[in-house]
């Protein structure tokens, strides 16, 4: 049974490389076990066979490195007492490592396209062959820039390309930018949002030309944002030391305290201390002795404004960001009275 097992799994790979994922079902058939390959760096499905009826969830997993790409994992899904043999999954491992091979060089050239493709338009060249990466309609209908991390850059990268997402991603800089057309919106929040990776967004630009102020503006919003906040959109929040009106007073507040902004007394006194150490050029002793309190409970408020807010006060963004927030208060209090 071994043998003839392993006789039609050559003949199925007759299409490895035309047809996977024909190839991958067809071997769950053959093996009675669920198929899909995985990559490491995003747990993102590269390809998969079709779900398996009646798989129970006592199901064996079991997850094997493909012998020509480090960063691809094959995973098996197999009925309890029917697992596959071992002389079987060698064989297994080299069909599809053969079946997916190119199709894993594929997903690195256009990682390595996009990327290059973004660098010429950021340096305010118009490459060839764009469409081919953000679709038909390009960027007609306006397109944002997207700011992550620049240590999420390969991570993210690597995703856009599995998931073929119509976009330019690549670094620049001390960030790593995704260039989306409208269309392509939703599809990226969703996939940074699976990712764990947090993002902000630019305002909305027609011409490509104006792509190096669209990432520009994309590093200020994400520096604005708390390391609570997820995604941020720019929303057009004031930069000017003095909110010109209740209504920007209330957008800064609630952006920048977020919880800290409540009237109950934990709010009230970690917002006070926040304030405290602003109005002292962050001082600890000064601080402390305003407040009556020792320097260890202040360092203790400081880490909790920190959980609350997603900020720190030992960034400089941050600290601008709270800045901002302590002038606009008083006008926030009036609203809020």
């Amino acid at each position: 049974m071994q043998v003839l097992k392993l006789s039609k799994l050559y003949q199925l790979s007759a299409y490895a490389r035309t047809d996977p994922v024909r190839m991958l079902n067809d071997l769950q058939a053959l093996l009675r076990a669920g198929l899909s390959v995985f990559d490491v760096k995003t747990g993102l499905a590269i390809v998969e066979g079709a779900p398996l009826e009646s798989m129970p969830t006592s199901a064996r997993e079991r997850t094997y490195a493909l012998p020509g790409d480090s960063d691809a994992r094959l995973m098996i899904s197999e009925f309890p007492g029917e697992e596959v043999s071992s002389f079987l999954l060698i064989h297994v491992l080299q069909v599809i490592d053969v079946a997916l091979s190119q199709l894993l060089r594929s997903l690195r050239r256009r990682s390595e396209r996009s990327a290059h493709m973004l660098a010429s338009i950021l340096e305010g060249r118009s490459p060839d062959g764009i469409e081919n990466l953000l679709g038909t309609g390009g960027t007609s209908s306006g397109y944002q820039v997207v700011a992550v991390a620049l240590g999420e850059g390969e991570k993210v990268a690597r995703a856009a390309s599995i998931k073929s997402l119509a976009v330019l991603a690549g670094s620049g800089g001390s960030s790593f930018f995704i260039l989306m057309p409208e269309q392509s919106r939703n599809d990226v929040r969703q996939l940074l949002s699976r990712l764990d990776v947090r993002a902000g967004a630019s305002s909305t630009y027609l011409d490509l030309r104006d792509a190096k102020a669209a990432a520009e503006e994309a590093v200020k919003v994400f520096s604005s944002g708390g390391m609570n906040d997820q995604w941020i959109d720019f929303a057009g929040v004031p930069v000017s030391l003095l909110t010109r009106s209740r209504k920007e007073a209330s957008a800064v507040v609630q952006q920048v305290l977020g919880g800290l902004a409540g009237t109950d007394p934990k709010s009230t006194a970690l917002r006070e201390t926040l304030f405290a150490f602003l109005a002292n050029d962050r001082r600890w002793n000064e601080t402390a002795a305003a407040l009556g309190i020792h320097r260890q409970t202040l360092s203790y408020r400081l880490t909790r404004i920190k959980e609350i807010t997603g900020r720190d006060v030992a960034s400089s963004a941050d600290l601008s960001a709270f800045w901002l927030a302590f002038q606009a208060w008083p006008s926030y209090s009036t609203i809020s009275d």
